[in-house]
């Protein structure tokens, strides 16, 4: 089975912290069979680069720290809602920047018994700046939040004004 060759792989695996492991997997290990164990994407390292984290049930956890330098801006938007659900299930976020608007929807669980770090993704293209983020939450609700930058994350609550610096 390759899910416990590639977890045994990961748990040989340590760059000197307990908590960090270094992925490293010989072509011939097919990595989209990960999805049989526990995977969960996450912001270990607070860097705007996604990490993974994989376990198994009879095997060590491992958090994979993507260690790829950044080469175009991003933003991260973790929503709180006060109207909506609470994790804002449904809310459309758009970012406006001076190249054009990205927009993406907020969606339930993605796995079997995990679920990915609640929180929308952008890349943006080279030199883009924000303008400003428009999020229409599942309530009805239409809030445009002016004051967010590129290369940070920031907590958006339903009905406040404020962007929130999560870093």
């Amino acid at each position: 089975m390759l899910a416990p060759l590639l977890l045994g792989i990961l748990a040989g695996c340590d760059d000197g912290d307990s908590s960090t492991k270094v992925l490293s997997i010989p072509n011939s290990v097919e990595v989209d069979y990960v999805a049989a164990a526990q995977q969960q994407m996450k912001r270990g390292n607070q860097d705007g680069a996604i990490d993974l984290a994989v376990g198994h049930l009879d095997h060590r956890f491992a958090l994979l720290e993507n260690q790829t330098q950044a080469k175009h801006p991003w933003i991260q938007l973790p929503l709180v809602a006060t109207k909506s659900e609470r994790n804002a299930v449904g809310a459309r976020i758009e970012v406006v920047t001076n190249q054009g608007s990205f927009a993406q929807w907020v969606t339930s669980g993605d796995g079997y018994l995990c679920s990915d770090e609640p929180v929308i993704d952008f890349g943006l293209g080279a030199e883009a700046e924000i303008q400003h983020v428009v999020l229409h939450w599942p309530s009805g609700e239409r809030q445009v939040f002016q004051d967010a930058a590129i290369n940070q994350r920031y907590l958006l609550i339903e009905n406040q004004d404020q962007v929130y610096p999560c870093w």
